[in-house]
């Protein structure tokens, strides 16, 4: 073989393996970032599966919520709606603080007035008490007074009725007439029993019950 062929042959041949040991590296690298990537891909598809199952509880959660608020709701509703029918039935039988005026009528269509006193049967005390009573009935809230006090060396006693009205005043009710006065005990003491057994000047208030 000539000479220059066999050079051009060797020429070649070493070119080729230059060239397929390149592409074998090539190879190589090409196939190391495959596998870099296949990792990232596998890492990235772990990742997203993890988050993808924490949003389905997030949801299951978010869902489980609305759904106890939507029952909250209602068990607010109900309740709402037993506290005002207690509120209108309370309201039916809860005694009140009446105006004067609704004193007043109270009293003129209250019968205990028209009862007859008999000592050691019907007192005033029992006066006191039936009117209570009866104001009870009627939604008012009226108190049994019962007062002791001194006056001209002689200690007494009585029973009668106070109430507040609806403004705050405080008013004496004498149950025996159907008298209201204001102002202190010891004055409705001297107005009352300015007559008679009792007759009282200047009392001096020894006890003071009073029952609601």
């Amino acid at each position: 073989m000539n000479r220059k062929v066999l050079y051009a042959l060797v020429l070649i041949l070493t070119v080729l393996a230059s060239v397929a040991g390149y592409e074998f590296y090539v190879i190589q690298q090409q196939d190391v970032k495959i596998r870099e990537q296949t990792e990232q891909i596998a890492i990235l598809e772990s990742k997203k599966l993890e988050l993808q199952n924490t949003l389905r509880l997030l949801n299951e959660k978010v869902s489980s919520l609305e759904s106890d608020k939507a029952e909250l709701e209602r068990l607010k509703g109900e309740l709402e709606k037993q506290v005002s029918e207690l509120d209108r039935e309370l309201a039916k039988i809860k005694v009140q603080r009446p105006t004067y005026e609704e004193l007043d009528r109270f009293l003129l269509l209250d019968i205990t007035d028209k009862k007859s006193y008999v000592r050691d049967f019907y007192v005033c005390s029992d006066y006191a008490i039936d009117l209570r009573m009866n104001a009870r009935q009627a939604g008012w809230n009226v108190s049994v007074v019962f007062v002791w006090w001194k006056t001209r060396g002689n200690e007494f006693a009585h029973a009668l009725n106070s109430a507040y009205l609806a403004d705050g005043t405080l008013v004496w009710i004498e149950p025996q007439y159907d008298s209201v006065y204001s102002g202190s005990i010891e004055g409705v003491l001297e107005v009352i029993f300015y007559t008679g057994e009792y007759y009282t000047v200047n009392p001096k208030v020894t006890e003071l019950l009073v029952i609601w």
